[in-house]
């Protein structure tokens, strides 16, 4: 099981290292986010399953039995997610950079901190930050926020 919240390299870079050094190595994402957009990150990067920890235990039991047994697991959440961003993969759909940038700036972090978070120069932040805006429809960070919270990407 990985979670996606780990400090310096994030879960889903972790899990990205995992596939490319142990590729036959089950993983179960287990996180306290959302299943939208975090489950269909995961599972781009590679992951078996996804499961939000918010869910019943009988759940976890039986995601851990799946994905030992080499099957995928998935919610019917993170089914409804999949789906979605396979319809909405056309103009208008973020790029994982920028839903990762979007998903900093509503937790109130900085550009520059971003920058130093996502190993990118302060220019490549703000410019994931303004063809998400665009993207989005949006103007201004609090937009981005108010966005965010709306499709549960922050607490």
């Amino acid at each position: 099981m990985l979670g996606i919240d780990l400090p310096d390299l994030g879960g889903l870079d972790t899990l990205r290292e995992i596939r490319r050094r142990r590729p036959e190595l089950p993983v179960l994402v287990y996180s306290r986010h959302a299943e939208d957009p975090f489950a269909v990150w995961a599972i781009q990067a590679g992951a078996h399953g996804y499961l939000v920890k918010s869910g019943p235990p009988s759940d976890l039991i039986h995601a851990i039995r799946r994905v030992i047994a080499g099957k995928k697991y998935v919610t019917p959440g993170v089914a409804e997610a999949l789906a979605k961003a396979v319809e909405s993969e056309g103009e208008g759909a973020l790029s994982r950079r920028e839903s990762q940038v979007v998903h900093a700036i509503a937790q109130g972090q900085t550009v520059s901190a971003i920058a130093g978070q996502m190993s990118l120069s302060v220019k490549s932040v703000s410019t994931y930050r303004s063809r998400a805006l665009k993207k989005l429809g949006l103007n201004t960070n609090a937009d981005l926020t108010r966005y965010a919270i709306e499709k549960g990407l922050v607490d």
